[in-house]
């Protein structure tokens, strides 16, 4: 165990080092991945409400973990259809989380409308000091901006979503340009699987991790230098109540981490994502159907033979040190990364992925945050991903073709 002492956090706090996975089961280490600490409050703060907006799978195993903190913080959620607020009705204001076949409810949230009309009598204007988001990525600007009187400098937005892209840079430019008035930002991802049994009901199919960092707004997604450990601290003190609560929810195992290691992180589950998800859209199967067929497994190996190497050209162009380097490499070599994709594919074999449940419900998908953020990265650094290319394609496109049909689509 290793104790950290902070002079600017008056409360103390204890890490525990661990060298976690993404995908592993939670608490146990995998030696395959770059240290990181585990960040643990010893004492209790006030509670403070916090605001989940994005009522997903996502959101609500989120909001159902804290409602089992003890004691839970206060949890609101933000409805932004009124269908929604009649479906919470119908659902007995609940959230019912079903995991290993053991049904749990929680009732102790609260719900709020967002209202996109600035002269709605019945809108709130209380500020927001903790807020979640967990809505599609492309959703995001425009799901927070009527919240954006309610955030200010003394607020925290921690985002926890899929894919890589632009999106906390659109909202700073488009919501929060002022440094002064700016909220403080977090970024999160999680590994955990579920999927929808009714609008507020949920199979909690695949326990993994959650990983949060502070957000470095200048910190591309290039490998920057930004390995000091010390980064882990930078987590601003109105920030850190939220980030003690989603410690303190055993169902989420979260983790603490340096701004560069949860950007690892991040790219190991786009590339997850980006062979996984879309995938199963173009091959319409579950998770577990995909690379038990060679002609699929074959056809995974070539596009991750393009994403590899888009992670390789923006560690070598990076300003690491050799050994540094060389461990990344490892980490992201694509021996590795096949091992990481079956093993994530196999655990959740049962599950519909997220992507196929958006285009059966005839929702938009998240295909240019996931493979089409491979192709854009490609470009930029001189690596031509055609075959991830074409596949963004065929996911806009809903094209579902048979494994005998591959070689027409992905020549060789």
């Amino acid at each position: 165990m290793i104790v950290h002492g902070m002079q600017t956090y008056r409360r103390p706090l204890v890490y525990t080092l661990s060298l976690p996975s993404l995908f592993m089961e939670p608490h146990q280490p995998n030696s395959n991945t770059s240290s990181l600490l585990r960040w643990r409050s010893s004492s209790v703060c006030p509670a403070e409400p916090i605001h989940v907006l994005g009522v997903g799978n996502v959101g609500k195993l989120v909001a159902h973990s804290l409602a089992r903190v003890s004691p839970a913080p206060p949890v609101a959620l933000l409805l932004h259809r009124p269908e929604l607020l009649s479906e919470w009705e119908k659902a007995g204001r609940c959230i019912d989380v079903v995991t290993d076949g053991s049904s749990d409810k929680q009732r102790s949230f609260t719900t709020e409308m967002i209202s996109n009309d600035k002269s709605d009598a019945n809108a709130t204007s209380s500020i927001i000091k903790n807020l979640i988001v967990t809505t599609k990525t492309y959703a995001t600007s425009a799901a927070i901006r009527p919240l954006k009187h309610r955030l200010n400098h003394e607020s925290t937005i921690l985002f926890l979503q899929n894919g890589m892209g632009r999106t906390i840079e659109e909202v700073t430019s488009e919501l929060f340009p002022n440094p002064s008035t700016r909220p403080h930002y977090l970024a999160g991802i999680t590994s955990h699987g579920a999927h929808k049994t009714g609008p507020f009901s949920i199979v909690h199919a695949g326990h993994g991790t959650t990983t949060i960092s502070a957000v470095l707004l200048h910190l591309d997604t290039h490998m920057a230098n930004h390995e000091n450990s010390e980064s882990i601290f930078s987590i601003p003190e109105s920030s850190r109540y939220l980030v003690d609560q989603l410690l303190s929810a055993p169902t989420l195992a979260a983790m603490a981490v340096t701004p560069a290691e949860l950007l690892y992180v991040q790219l190991e589950k786009l590339i997850v994502n980006a062979m996984v998800n879309s995938l199963t859209v173009v091959f319409n199967c579950l998770n577990g159907q995909l690379f038990n067929r060679p002609s699929i497994a074959t056809l995974m190996q070539l596009l991750l033979s393009e994403a590899a190497a888009v992670v390789r050209a923006l560690i070598l162009c990076s300003s690491k040190g050799d050994d540094e380097v060389a461990i990344l490499e490892s980490r992201f070599s694509q021996p590795i990364l096949e091992q990481l994709v079956r093993t994530v594919a196999a655990k959740t074999g049962e599950n519909i992925s997220s992507m196929l449940q958006d285009v059966r419900a005839s929702r938009e998908t998240e295909v240019d945050y996931i493979n089409g953020y491979i192709v854009a990265r490609g470009m930029e650094l001189g690596v031509d991903c055609v075959h991830n290319r074409t596949l963004v394609q065929m996911v806009k496109d809903k094209r579902v073709i048979s494994e005998f049909q591959i070689p027409d689509f992905f020549p060789r």
